[in-house]
């Protein structure tokens, strides 16, 4: 478990911070993350950071509020029961963070897919105990485990029956350049590790077709990794702190070929009955199954690659090279070929150039 910290007074505010550069000092034996600020509100310190894998796909963290609280809980797994919660105004909470990366234990439910955490952070430690004492007794309660460490609570799905801090961090990830401040929230993005943790394998047959498609589909490098920054939890803009997107990789012919194999689960040949014969298959589309509803529009390429239609108003980048829309659900099957996920966040839209790109989430409504 992770040793536990001396209460925090209140929010640091740092006097003065090297634009775009997140610095990590130790204060207490323990990882602390000042994120770099790019707005005018003063940076906060976090310590979630310190709790999420490096190995994260995807990081979210975000000053607290009821709207905050209901975004990032959107991005956990629904069955965390999360984001129809409203936590009481008197609980002290600083801070809400999610992370998704791949799950290093062997669990008793086979397919349980990347381990995805809700992170709370409190303002102490009794701050702590009573949130946690809270989400104890609210509705869902049966559906999530809650891990205390200090003043932070990570909440997990009951398959988790522990959460030690990771032995390698995203605090120590030299490219993670947060903006994060008391009103704007920052996102860490590296789409290779995404879809690893998803597929449960870098080496699976769906992690392949779907790096593939990253690479010829949406010219991402294999190490690319994006810092972003939003104000209200749809409309997010950053820049690459490691890799990019390059249209010069895009080849829409590779793209779908890598992801258009199909499993034939069954098969009935009937009898020829004067020139007509009728036959019956049953195919399983594999990871090409989410180029129905997902589409990519390219420098450099003919028409477009997948059949979704015209993406949601994301803001243009400057010079924008590649804008493309991906349904969610349909990338999450396809990674892991559960045809049964339904998830919160239901579509994901970039405009993006060679270092900069900006993303756009839509989001099914609370209940």
């Amino acid at each position: 478990m992770m040793k536990q910290h001396p209460p925090r007074k209140s929010r640091a505010r740092i006097a003065a911070v090297v634009a775009g550069a997140a610095a990590v000092v130790a204060v207490a034996g323990a990882a602390v993350l000042i994120p770099a600020n790019s707005s005018q509100e003063p940076a906060v310190t976090t310590d979630i950071a310190a709790l999420a894998p490096a190995n994260s796909g995807t990081l979210v963290l975000a000053p607290y509020s009821t709207s905050w609280w209901s975004k990032v809980a959107a991005m956990a797994p629904r069955e965390l029961m999360l984001q129809d919660l409203t936590p009481p105004e008197d609980l002290n909470i600083d801070e809400v963070g999610y992370s998704s990366s791949p799950d290093p234990e062997q669990r008793d439910i086979a397919g349980t897919g990347p381990l995805r955490v809700f992170y709370i952070e409190a303002k102490d430690e009794d701050s702590a105990q009573r949130i946690a004492h809270w989400l104890g007794e609210a509705s869902g309660n049966d559906h999530r485990n809650v891990h205390r460490n200090g003043r932070i609570l990570a909440v997990t799905a009951v398959w988790v029956k522990d959460y030690p801090v990771p032995s390698q961090s995203m605090a120590s990830v030299p490219s993670f350049k947060p903006s994060l401040s008391g009103k704007q929230a920052a996102m860490w993005f590296n789409p290779g590790q995404d879809v690893g943790a998803l597929a449960g394998s870098p080496d699976s047959d769906s992690a392949k077709a779907l790096r593939t498609y990253l690479e010829k589909g949406l010219g991402f490098s294999a190490d690319a990794a994006w810092n972003g920054s939003s104000t209200d939890g749809n409309s997010w803009n950053g820049t690459f702190g490691a890799g990019n997107i390059d249209p010069a990789r895009i080849n829409f012919t590779e793209a779908s070929a890598a992801l258009t194999p199909q499993k034939v689960l069954s098969e009935f040949v009937g009898p020829t009955n004067g020139n007509t014969r009728t036959d019956y298959r049953i195919i399983d589309p594999g990871a090409g199954s989410f180029l129905a509803s997902s589409v990519v529009r390219a420098e450099g390429q003919d028409g477009t690659l997948g059949a979704g239609g015209v993406p949601p108003a994301v803001q243009p980048v400057d010079h924008a090279k590649v804008t493309a829309m991906i349904d969610l659900n349909a990338w999450n099957r396809a990674a892991t070929g559960d045809l049964a996920i339904q998830e919160s966040v239901l579509t994901r839209a970039i405009s993006a150039n060679g270092s900069e790109m900006n993303l756009q989430l839509t989001y099914s409504p609370v209940s």
